[in-house]
């Protein structure tokens, strides 16, 4: 039973059912490079891969902020998490282990994308780089670490090209407004465990101003990709998406504390769902 309760709280540091949604995006650039029907092995070993690298992202996040807030503290860790901070250690670079066996069995272009989502996991959350507390590089590397799973489910089949990359940056984009929300939502939080992010530095109005910047952002490349010859519907779609979100926060007006709840951030998270419902229906049927 001791055994079964340990195990069940390493298990916690991944925190599936932050991420789970976002095995969407290594799915879309699977879908990106395939016709119907699709491989079903190629594509289930794909979302395994995924999996396994959020997994190892969120928990070394979580190991660190708590190492961090704690200044590593072994008592305090175990008192937090109940288990000691090297049992965490292990199971946070667990994923990425097998991650780096399971790859060979996909693709071994997949590799350098798995191992590169491992560097940017550690020099954003790890002491001494840390760059979650070192504003824009919060939101660089947080946004770049979640465009590498669509570079994954796309190199299942083909070493990534120029269109790839630049379906990829359409996606980096899309999470930088994303991440935002996340920001401001948790706010409070990161002040109190001394975490600077752009909202904890430049205030809430300003990462309000960031995110239709990065809105506009995300619609004039989305028309990028259209000069490319890919389907007219992508720029549509994220036009529609792009004005959706703008409506639905300026209907809150300058209440901020209404805007960034967690219902609303729940909100935009579903959108965004229905968002990539879309476009893997356009990559499907329309590309």
């Amino acid at each position: 039973m001791h055994a079964l309760i340990i195990t069940k709280r390493c298990i916690s540091l991944y925190r599936t059912s932050q991420w789970i949604h976002i095995l969407g995006l290594p799915m879309l650039g699977f879908i990106y490079n395939s016709t119907p029907p699709l491989s079903a092995i190629p594509l289930l070993l794909t979302l395994v891969i995924g999996s396994l690298y959020l997994a190892h992202g969120y928990a070394v996040n979580d190991l660190f902020d708590t190492m961090v807030k704690y200044r590593n503290s072994p008592s305090q860790f175990y008192r937090e998490k109940g288990i000691s901070s090297r049992t965490a250690l292990l199971f946070c670079y667990a994923p990425f282990f097998i991650n780096l066996i399971i790859v060979n069995l996909l693709s071994q272009k997949v590799l350098w994308l798995v191992i590169s989502g491992w560097v940017l996991s550690y020099i954003y959350s790890a002491p001494p780089v840390r760059l979650k507390s070192r504003p824009p590089f919060d939101l660089i590397i947080n946004s770049m670490g979640f465009s590498i799973l669509f570079l994954i489910g796309y190199g299942a089949h083909n070493t990534p090209d120029l269109n790839s990359l630049l379906m990829a940056g359409l996606f980096f984009i899309l999470f930088l407004p994303l991440q935002l929300f996340h920001e401001i939502t948790h706010l409070k939080q990161n002040q109190s465990e001394n975490t600077t992010t752009v909202a904890a530095r430049y205030g809430v109005k300003t990462a309000i101003s960031l995110i239709f910047i990065f809105l506009i952002a995300f619609i004039l490349w989305s028309f990028l990709l259209w000069t490319r010859g890919i389907s007219m519907y992508i720029p549509l779609l994220s036009l529609i998406f792009a004005l959706y979100i703008t409506v639905y926060l300026k209907t809150y007006g300058n209440d901020f504390s209404k805007v960034f709840s967690g219902n609303v951030r729940m909100h935009v998270r579903f959108i965004s769902i229905i968002y990539g419902i879309g476009m893997s229906i356009i990559f499907l049927f329309n590309r």
